[in-house]
């Protein structure tokens, strides 16, 4: 299955690598949970030092 993933800008510093849009692939066979698990994982989504933010 292909998704294509896009998030807004978090901060200034953020805005340099906007627009946050990725497509990607994944098995068919994968459920939802890892899904969101392998894009948690990859470093798609924003974090903060010291603290989790997603």
């Amino acid at each position: 299955m292909k998704l294509l993933l896009t998030r807004e800008s978090v901060a200034m510093g953020d805005d340099v690598n906007a627009p946050h849009e990725q497509q990607k692939e994944f098995p068919d066979d994968l459920t939802i949970s890892e899904v969101i698990a392998t894009v948690v994982a990859d470093g798609y989504l924003p974090r903060i030092a010291g603290c989790c933010a997603t």
